[in-house]
């Protein structure tokens, strides 16, 4: 099952001295007979396999059982040897690139590995993982041959990638923050990657940003997770629909000029104008918070004396990113000449702009909050 040309691995010369002296057990004719097998093999990796199978059946003997830690201190040995042999043929034989040659030593290499971590008593030896570069190594030479294996090809360490990046841009759980560093990773992996005979797309073991693509995807699917649970929420199934009352309102009033995205934080709905200027979800989130002060601190004043109930509806603030576009929608609105945010009874909205200061905010959200506990806003 394991045999392969000593030649394959006897032409590698490897030095198997040591910066310090090994210290060894006490001699005793097993352990002796184990240090001569290790030194017969030499640099013969099958041959070092070997001897660990050699080991393993004498750790199975219960008629040696006072061998048996000596003898554990020489499977590491033996292994790191192995290990060591089958590499350095393996880069040897790369560089030389012969096909079959390289298929034989891959084949050893994979079965070799399972084989390890087969016998280990945690399922996972550390050596056999030491085997994946020069594999990965061989496999490469073999896809040079054979350029259209998707098999090889995944062996070599390529991974292969079914990503669609352009519907990720486009989902509604992707905000600003997100689609830029998913677009970059788009590009990175455009540059990087390679397409084989089947279509289907591969990144190089070696690629450099795997670590970030892995990040971005992980966020991009926690965001879905959290959108589609609160797209199940009542609340934001009430805020769904009152944002699209708002904005076909503020559409009417200002020609569609202004394009509002949604941000929210129970009990308000933040309508935030879409700008490239500025983090929407950035400035959504300041004016909530302060918003969501002043109904903390309201209801902790009042909601005893006052009998308050829980505001269970969406209530809407419409946030213009400059005063300008304030002003004029004001202006339709017959707000005062020179006011800076206004509430409206009739609707129940809160409209501000960026630069409104922290006082008029909270001074007309008191007015929004007053008229959402004695109903009088629609």
């Amino acid at each position: 099952m394991f045999r392969i040309s000593s030649l394959i691995i006897v032409t590698v010369s490897i030095g198997f001295g040591s910066c310090g002296k090994v210290e060894e057990p006490p001699s005793t004719p097993i352990f002796d007979d184990a240090l001569v097998r290790m030194g017969a093999a030499g640099t013969d990796a099958e041959r070092l396999r070997l001897v660990l199978v050699w080991l393993d059946d004498q750790r199975a003997n219960p008629e040696v059982a006072s061998e048996h830690a000596s003898l554990d201190s020489l499977d590491p040995r033996v292994r790191k040897r192995m290990v060591a042999a089958f590499r350095d043929a393996a880069r040897a034989q790369g560089r030389v690139g012969e096909t079959a040659t390289c298929q034989k030593l891959a084949e050893w290499g994979n079965k070799v590995s399972e084989w390890l971590d087969e016998r280990s008593p945690e399922g996972r030896d550390p050596y056999a993982e030491d085997l994946k570069g020069p594999l990965q190594g061989l496999y490469r030479v073999l896809l040079t041959a054979d350029p259209g294996n998707d098999e090889i090809r995944a062996l070599a360490g390529y991974r292969m990638l079914d990503v669609e990046f352009e519907t990720f841009l486009e989902s509604p759980w992707v905000d600003r923050s997100l689609r830029r560093r998913l677009d970059q990773v788009r590009d990175d992996v455009a540059f990087a990657a390679e397409i084989s005979d089947t279509g289907r797309t591969w990144l190089p073991a070696d690629w450099k940003g795997e670590a970030e693509l892995d990040a971005v995807l992980e966020e991009v699917e926690a965001a879905e997770r959290a959108w589609k649970l609160k797209m199940n929420d009542p609340f934001e199934i009430a805020a769904a629909k009152l944002y699209d009352l708002v904005v076909k309102d503020l559409g009417e009033a200002l020609n569609d000029v202004y394009q509002f995205v949604p941000r929210t934080r129970a009990p308000y709905l933040i309508l935030i104008e879409k700008d490239a200027a500025w983090n929407e979800t950035k400035v959504a989130e300041e004016k909530a918070r302060a918003l969501r002060e002043l109904h903390d601190t309201f209801y902790a004043d009042y909601q005893e004396t006052l009998g308050l109930k829980a505001i269970e509806r969406p209530v809407p603030v419409v946030v213009f990113r400059k005063h300008q576009a304030y002003a004029l929608y004001a202006s339709k609105r017959g707000a005062d000449r020179g006011a800076v945010g206004h509430y409206e009874p009739g609707n129940g909205r809160l409209v501000v702009s960026d630069s409104t200061s922290i006082s008029t905010l909270l001074h007309e959200g008191m007015h929004q909050l007053v008229a959402f506990n004695t109903e009088e806003a629609i």
